[in-house]
């Protein structure tokens, strides 16, 4: 019997993919706003302003980098339970067929 549902296997990968992809560009990307949200106000507040503007951005970028990769990676492995639930539905609905007497 052919592989059924191939799109959404291939979405179930890409969105696996894209979970962790998320987390690795968030990482540099996160970095780089921080170094350079600090270096940005510490001429006009100082340099502890810079700090904590610096620090307080990379907080909130690496909450947002968590729920992006929960949501990417939620979906891929809600698309799994689909499958497998298809599976265990059909091999219930065989087991019950058998077990029924023949008319």
């Amino acid at each position: 019997m052919r592989e059924r549902y191939g799109f959404l296997r291939l979405m179930a990968v890409v969105f696996k993919v894209l979970a962790w992809l998320s987390i690795a560009v968030a990482v540099f990307v996160n970095t780089m706003l921080a170094v350079g949200l600090g270096i940005l106000v510490t001429p006009q507040a100082g340099a502890v302003l810079g700090v904590v503007a610096g620090f307080s951005s990379w907080i909130f970028m690496a909450v947002y980098a968590l729920v992006l990769f929960g949501t990417f990676y939620a979906l891929s492995e809600a698309i799994y339970l689909l499958f497998d639930i298809q599976a265990e539905v059909r091999s219930t609905d065989e087991t019950v067929k058998r077990g029924r007497p023949a008319a």
